[in-house]
């Protein structure tokens, strides 16, 4: 037998004397319990790997398929040590799959090193499908939205509370980019809870990235 690619032997499937099959398999993982697979796997006689290609697919939820790209940049962290590892978006299906009645879509990002990085390491996939600089920024729990109208109650210096419309632009992980309605330096009340309520002065600029 001649190997069509170069790789590495990860399993010799059958024995002498046994009768040959043409089925084949593919590995993948899904978001959460994702796990590493290589991009060249072929069942047979002999499985072969390529270490120096490693995938990862996981299921993206139907509410955020449409921000995701090819080309993409993400994260993978191995949930054994917590390492994260630069990837990128390299295909997203078309054809849905149905979980316990969720509709997802499973999106293969490529690490760009796989060095000690083992086929099967169970991952998490984060996908930055967007990302801005020096924005205004504010947590997204000081905001209330009410069908297409989002709010914040800002304290003035003679602490009264006042509601304020405001407009939003991407909204990241804990935190939303402001467009209109606030000024750096502005006291944002967080909305109460069972401890009661707080203020806080959000940052006037910054880093937002936007992932899902």
């Amino acid at each position: 037998l001649r190997a069509p690619v170069d790789g590495q032997v990860a399993a010799v499937n059958g024995a002498i004397g046994q009768a040959s099959t043409a089925a084949g398999s593919s590995g993948s993982g899904s978001s959460g319990s994702a796990t590493t697979s290589s991009s060249t796997t072929t069942s047979g006689f002999i499985t072969l790997t390529s270490p120096d290609l490693l995938e990862v697919t996981a299921n993206v939820a139907e509410a955020d398929i449409d921000d995701v790209r090819v080309g993409q940049s993400a994260t993978v962290t191995l949930s054994s040590s917590n390492r994260e590892l630069a990837a990128t978006v390299t295909a997203v299906a078309t054809v849905e799959t149905i979980t316990n009645n969720v509709v997802e879509y499973p999106v293969t990002v490529t690490l760009s090193s796989s060095e000690g990085v083992k086929l099967g390491q169970s991952t998490a996939v984060s996908i930055t499908t967007g990302s801005k600089q020096g924005v205004l920024r504010v947590s997204t729990s000081a905001l209330t939205s009410i069908g297409e109208r989002t709010t914040a109650t800002v304290r003035g210096d003679d602490g009264v509370d006042q509601v304020v419309p405001v407009t939003t632009g991407l909204k990241g992980d804990g935190v939303t980019e402001i467009l209109s309605g606030l000024e750096s330096g502005d006291v944002v009340v967080l909305p109460e809870t069972s401890t009661g309520t707080g203020g806080f002065n959000f940052p006037g600029v910054g880093g937002l990235g936007g992932r899902r």
